[in-house]
């Protein structure tokens, strides 16, 4: 129906209920009243403010007297350029010329709730009453905007995707609210009317995820309660999928279920936080008393959307303010969960510290065992050459040593000649396998023994600085010197082409420090990081809690530095 057929309907019109909030309908309501102004109210401007933006199409018609009726627009499917008066909510301009009686026609069409509260402003009073909810809604609004970029910037340094929806939940929140307060639209998207229909539903289902994705995150339902948080995540899926619908299909088809989905989903979340506080998980504590604060506006937002309350400052703001209290709470969880996740790494790697101490012990032991069943191997083998195959040899030795009196044959010679060469090399190698004068004489003996066995098998010159003090070095730790240094001496001759080698051995309160450098051709790279000699050199002073430097340099040799402390490593 057309204004003028609707005007000559008035009998059929019904006299208003007492709220402002009527029942969703497909169709149109229609409003009528009638103003008559005083005489101090002609010639001066008037401002009728419908106070809520999220109608679709509202038409205000007006006339005085006889005139022709006049018309404007407002609503969220009238670009903001085409209104009489730019408003985030819907505003009629009125100037009473005369004593005549105005009537009003306001003709209201809406997929959502359907909300009428009429008021008549003065421009002076609007302009205190409009900035009183701008300056709540900037406070709110700044501290929403500081928590999504704070936590948005701490997710690349803690790695927790509890930040990123905590994230979508504020920004989803946000959004809604500037959706519902109409700031989007005059700001935002002032020329997309289907973007401004859609926007606070779709904001409101993005929240609505995010909310419950960051409940699962704080509250660990999938260790605490696994059934629970399957619910949570067929739950997240459902508010996405809605989200999209709504994008697609405008926010009617969804409007019933938002109210009632929504109401559920505001019961279910405090369970799981409630669960993981029994269960002396922190940041759950926080997460649980920070609920509380929305309770209230959300219980505001439902009724009001129902038409259950009638609109004002509180029904608006209530639940910005309480969302926004609750959200520092919520930050506190963060905060409480990023010192969890401290004490865990901390607890981790303590672990892996004491594991890895634990490994090193158990291989430093076998170590120990090791070159110990070694050296006792290579003395008892020693000992059965000596006695054994040692003897032998000299008994033989002393045979044929009676024979050749007797005889001139040369291959006799030659047998005795052989035979007393291997006694030699038994000899010799006896004592390569267990240093005998090291039980006899001491650890600077059996030193400049084996110093004096290379000179003679060899061109190399030794030179020795060799500390008296070594000798109050445990039977141990000189066993363990003597082989470092019969390995080092080894290996310079054999494969390093030294001319000269220099030893030292000097001592100190702290212990004493071993120092053997040659004038050789080096280490190769591939020796110098896992050759046997060395390894086993390195394992021996490990054994002895010291440390060990190799300095190899192709054209100036090779230089061995060992430090090692007084007492054997417990």
């Amino acid at each position: 129906m057309n204004i003028e057929q609707v005007a000559r309907h008035l009998d059929e019109f019904i006299a208003a209920p007492g709220k402002t909030g009527f029942a969703r309908n497909d169709g149109a309501y229609w409003l009528y009243f009638r103003l008559k102004p005083k005489p101090r109210a002609f010639h001066q401007k008037w401002l009728l403010e419908l106070d809520y933006s999220q109608l679709n199409q509202v038409d205000f018609f007006q006339r005085n007297g006889i005139r022709a009726w006049q018309h404007q627009q407002a609503g969220d499917s009238i670009p903001v350029s085409k209104l009489a008066v730019p408003h985030r909510k819907p505003l009629l301009a009125i100037n009473f010329s005369s004593a005549d009686s105005t009537e009003f026609f306001i003709r209201i069409q809406s997929t959502t709730s359907i909300i009428a509260p009429l008021t008549l402003w003065r421009p002076s009073s609007f302009a205190l009453h409009n900035h009183k909810n701008l300056l709540v809604s900037g406070i709110v609004f700044g501290i929403f905007f500081a928590l999504i970029a704070y936590n948005l910037f701490l997710y690349p340094t803690v790695r927790d995707q509890a930040y990123l929806w905590f994230s979508l939940y504020l920004t989803g929140f946000v959004v809604f609210q500037m959706a519902h307060q109409g700031y989007a639209r005059q700001y935002l998207w002032p020329e997309s009317p289907a973007l401004a229909d859609r926007a606070a539903s779709v904001a409101l289902w993005l929240c609505l995820a995010g909310g419950l994705r960051f409940t699962q995150y704080i509250s660990l339902s999938r260790k605490f309660m696994p059934r629970l948080d399957r619910i949570f995540s067929a739950l997240v899926i459902i508010c996405l999928a809605l989200a999209l619908v709504v994008m697609l299909l405008g926010p009617g088809p969804t409007f019933s279920l938002l109210l009632v989905l929504g109401g559920f989903i505001a019961l279910l979340i405090p369970l799981p936080l409630f669960i993981a506080w029994r269960r002396h998980y922190r940041p759950a504590r926080y997460a649980l008393f920070a609920f509380f604060p929305i309770l209230p506006g959300a219980a505001l937002l439902i009724a009001r959307a129902a038409s259950w309350v009638e609109p004002s400052f509180w029904t608006e703001q209530s639940l910005a303010l309480g969302t926004a209290f609750s959200s520092l709470l919520l930050s506190f969880a963060l905060a409480d969960r990023i010192n969890l996740l401290r004490e865990e790494k901390h607890r981790v790697q303590r672990d892996l510290l004491q594991s890895e101490q634990t490994a090193n012990r158990a291989r430093q032991q076998f170590t120990r065992r090791l070159l110990n069943a070694q050296d006792d191997e290579r003395k008892r083998i020693a000992s059965e050459l000596h006695d054994g195959v040692g003897q032998n040899l000299s008994w033989l030795v002393n045979a044929l040593k009676r024979l050749l009196r007797q005889s001139t044959d040369p291959a006799l010679a030659d047998a005795h000649r052989a035979a007393h060469e291997s006694v030699q090399e038994i000899r010799n190698l006896s004592h390569q396998l267990h240093p005998y004068l090291l039980d006899q004489l001491g650890l600077k003996a059996a030193i400049e023994s084996v110093a004096e066995r290379i000179e003679q098998q060899s061109e190399i010159r030794l030179s020795l600085d060799i500390d008296e003090a070594v000798e109050n070095l445990s039977v141990q730790q000189q066993l363990h010197v003597f082989r470092i240094i019969q390995e080092a001496l080894h290996n310079a001759q054999r494969h390093a082409r030294a001319q000269t080698i220099n030893l030292s051995i000097k001592t100190s309160r702290q212990g004493f420090e071993l120092t053997i450098n040659d004038d050789g051709t080096g280490l190769p790279e591939q020796s110098h990081r896992s050759g046997l000699g060395l390894e086993s050199i390195r394992q021996r002073v490990e054994l002895m809690n010291g440390k060990v430097d190799f300095n190899s340099r192709p054209t100036h040799g090779l230089e061995i530095l060992i430090q090692i402390p007084w007492g054997d490593r417990p």
